[in-house]
């Protein structure tokens, strides 16, 4: 039986259900259903919200493959598209050392992966946003125009479609209670903070969404946390969430398990897979050269 799909980030999280066969199935049954109806850049002037898929291990990287009509809960109405993504985590290494590389290299070698081994993924902000919220705001409330007119708006070159689409997601998180408040911050601080911080998004992550037609595949991000990564920093979550938030798929590897993202997060969002073993030596460069020389040899 299916769970009730929720409209992320408001509504309490309960994911979309699925297993393994039913997701093969409804991804082939769709291909067939919905190839008339659907034609590149239907979507590009549609607002984004997004919906976690709740999977098995094995099903995260069939539906990691599928474009995202062919994903269950993919639906569009009154000029919002629904994109089913997914959010995941993935602690220790698999006794399957072969099927566990091959696997995170389909992930890393996907044309629209981003991939990051070191944190802080990007700097923190360190200009005051008072003045500038100020400014995008319309009796107290972030007004969308008003955002994609500031100085410091760093999405101005793309299409206006992309850019208010950004500008909602922004202030969907902003709103939201999704990242927790530094014990410091009061709550304008902490919404100052949310606004300034996804102001600094890579170009990177920005150009991946730029390629990114709604309902084909989309882009992820690809975290795998080393030994020497540093700790990932309050602006990471900020970047990963946002970037979840416009449609993007996240996966974090931490072969030794740590905690990450958990610390900055209210909700359990994510979907966590604890795999057979513990292993805090593991890089991301020396596990694809060992499958490399393994498949050479």
């Amino acid at each position: 039986e299916k769970a009730e799909l929720f409209d992320f980030p408001f509504d309490k999280p309960i994911r979309v259900q699925t297993i393994t066969s039913r997701a093969s199935e409804h991804v082939q049954q769709h291909l067939y259903d919905n190839a008339a109806i659907n034609y590149p850049w239907k979507y590009a002037d549609y607002e984004t919200r997004t919906r976690i898929l709740n999977t098995t291990f094995d099903e995260l990287f069939i539906l990691s493959e599928a474009q995202l009509h062919l994903r269950e809960g993919f639906s569009d109405e009154d000029g919002i598209v629904y994109l089913p993504v997914l959010f995941a985590k993935i602690d220790g290494v698999s006794s399957n050392q072969s099927e566990y590389v091959q696997k995170l290299d389909r992930l890393k070698s996907r044309e629209l992966t981003y991939t990051a081994t070191q944190f802080p993924l990007l700097p923190a902000q360190k200009s005051n946003m008072q003045f500038h919220m100020r400014d995008s705001s319309t009796d107290g409330k972030l007004d969308i125009e008003k955002m994609m007119q500031l100085s410091i708006w760093p999405f101005k070159n793309i299409s206006l479609g992309a850019q208010r689409n950004i500008a909602k997601t922004m202030i969907r998180l902003i709103e939201s209670d999704y990242i927790a408040v530094a014990a410091n911050h009061s709550r304008q601080e902490h919404e100052q903070y949310l606004f300034g911080q996804m102001l600094l998004i890579p170009t990177e992550i920005i150009r991946l969404y730029q390629q990114f037609d709604y309902s084909y595949m989309n882009p992820t991000i690809l975290i795998f946390m080393e030994e020497q990564s540093g700790q990932m920093q309050r602006q990471d979550a900020v970047m990963l969430l946002f970037a979840s938030m416009l449609g993007f798929d996240v996966i974090i590897y931490s072969p030794g398990g740590l905690l990450s993202i958990e610390h900055f997060i209210t909700e359990q969002l994510l979907n966590t897979y604890r795999l057979e073993k513990i292993s805090f030596d593991e890089t991301l460069e020396n596990l694809l050269a060992s499958t490399n020389r393994a498949e050479q040899s």
